[in-house]
């Protein structure tokens, strides 16, 4: 009865070991998808503002400006947005006339569209 009792705690306790190590890499990667999501949401803020409040033609903030959308770009794991940053992005590297009003309002969409899929 003893060596039973000492066998079903053992695999009780090398279940409840697994069962940790799992809980703990789910958690990781939940929180790391929600990084990535914030770090996107902040770079995609940031494009919004030079937009917004920067002259495009002076010397750095449009290759600031390009630089925080294609790191937005790279931390969004959602396609559809993903692929709509990188629009935007091409038309500011190719389309020098294009509107930076509605661009601005283009990106202050896909921004809230990635605040509307925040948990």
């Amino acid at each position: 009865m003893k060596k039973t009792t000492q066998a079903v705690l053992g695999i009780l306790f090398v279940a409840a070991v697994i069962l940790a190590f799992y809980a703990g890499g789910a958690l990781k990667e939940k929180e790391e998808r929600d990084s990535r999501q914030r770090r996107c949401q902040t770079l995609l803020s940031f494009a919004v503002d030079k937009l917004d409040s920067q002259d495009l033609s002076e010397q750095g903030v449009r290759e600031a400006l390009l630089s925080d959308l294609y790191a937005a770009y790279e931390y969004c794991d959602k396609p559809q947005l993903a692929a709509e940053i990188h629009a935007v992005w091409n038309a500011l590297v190719f389309d020098s006339a294009e509107d930076e009003s509605a661009l601005s309002s283009q990106l202050e969409i896909l921004s809230e569209a990635i605040n509307a899929d925040s948990p």
